[in-house]
């Protein structure tokens, strides 16, 4: 049983029921991209050594966290996209 508009609205996202288009920009290409950033890392700290060790953690995090935004980001536009 699908929700009604109201419901829609009122608890997952307002304005749902004016949607006619989705105008979120295309980051396929940045998406395909996103998806190598954390190996790179890895690959680059281990063969360059190009971070201190103190902050290694936090900037691997802060790779991950980017890379798995953008990816998201792309699946929600695909599922804007469809609905």
């Amino acid at each position: 049983m699908p929700f009604t508009y109201t419901a829609l609205e009122r608890w997952f996202a307002q304005g749902i029921s004016t949607l006619t288009e989705c105008n979120a920009p295309d980051l396929s290409v940045e998406a395909e991209s996103a998806r190598g950033w954390v190996t790179e890392f890895i690959m680059r700290t281990i063969f360059h050594g190009d971070f201190p060790d103190d902050i290694k953690p936090l900037v691997f995090t802060m790779i991950r966290r980017a890379s798995m935004a953008v990816i998201e980001y792309q699946s929600g536009r695909s599922a804007l996209i469809e609905y």
